[in-house]
């Protein structure tokens, strides 16, 4: 890509994530939804938990403006759950990831992510119960990934439930708020992560029944099915991020794993806070 396609690209780039942006309402009773698929969770005293879709640097930029514009602090934490976005020039998916991990500083974040050994925070897509893919094996870094991050070849797979009890106490940890979280298209990992929160609050997110015929891919590749869901306030919300490629089974595991003791350990130790 030579530099005037680049500028080219930058310029409208920047005119399209503005103008969608910067519309953005903060109220945890909207969904509003944009390029960014930004999201409102929790907004209180002691927590302030916000989700979207890829960054990268551009939207970093973008965000911090709308966050002063309406006088919310930026994110101390941001945590990324996917493997892509670590290699290639093109800005958000090709390599988002590692532009937001090149920002911690400049921007006053720490960032959490796919690729840090210690605190790995990639998130299985599907079912964390039952992770398939080991990332380190699927040629996901970059040559300057690479040379900051290192390669780890452990065998194991990657984005169980683990992963998901790391992901679930950075983002309710009283100390690193206020926090984002987010992984590609803010769609199925982001989504689980949202539903979780939205039970451990409980309440009137665990009712409602809202009917909903969707015509959905699980995967891009998938021909389109269609189906009629009734849905809980929760699950609705996940639906309204999600329309396009609405998962079931990211629902059937939130309702799985709502009764599994550790998410009940997490619902006791952090559950008062998120109201």
């Amino acid at each position: 890509m030579n530099n005037s396609l680049k500028k080219l690209f930058f310029i409208s780039a920047l005119l399209t994530f503005s103008l969608q942006v910067w519309s953005v309402e903060f109220s945890k009773d909207e969904f509003p939804h944009n390029l960014f698929n930004f999201g409102v969770l929790v907004e209180n005293d002691t927590h302030q938990i916000y989700r979207s879709a890829m960054l990268g640097g551009l939207g970093l930029y973008i965000l911090r403006g709308t966050f002063k514009k309406a006088g919310h602090p930026f994110p101390r934490t941001i945590v990324y759950m996917n493997k892509n976005g670590y290699k290639g020039i093109i800005p958000f998916y090709g390599n988002g990831a590692l532009r937001e991990y090149k920002k911690q500083d400049k921007y006053g974040f720490t960032f959490h992510h796919s690729f840090d050994y210690e605190n790995r925070t990639y998130l299985e897509g599907h079912n964390p119960y039952n992770p398939e893919v080991d990332i380190d094996a699927d040629d996901r870094l970059g040559r300057k990934a690479r040379k900051i991050f290192g390669v780890l070849q452990d065998d194991k797979v990657d984005g169980g439930i683990d992963a998901l009890l790391r992901i679930m106490n950075i983002v309710l940890d009283p100390d690193k708020q206020p926090v984002l979280f987010h992984c590609l298209g803010g769609r199925h990992r982001t989504g689980i992560v949202a539903l979780l929160v939205r039970y451990l609050q409980g309440g009137e997110w665990l009712t409602g029944e809202h009917e909903v015929t969707i015509k959905y891919k699980e995967h891009p590749s998938d021909e389109k099915k269609e189906n009629t869901f009734t849905l809980n306030n929760a699950q609705y919300e996940y639906y309204l991020h999600n329309k396009e490629m609405f998962r079931p089974e990211n629902i059937e595991f939130a309702e799985e794993f709502s009764g599994d003791s550790r998410f009940l350990e997490l619902k006791e130790k952090y559950g008062h806070y998120l109201h």
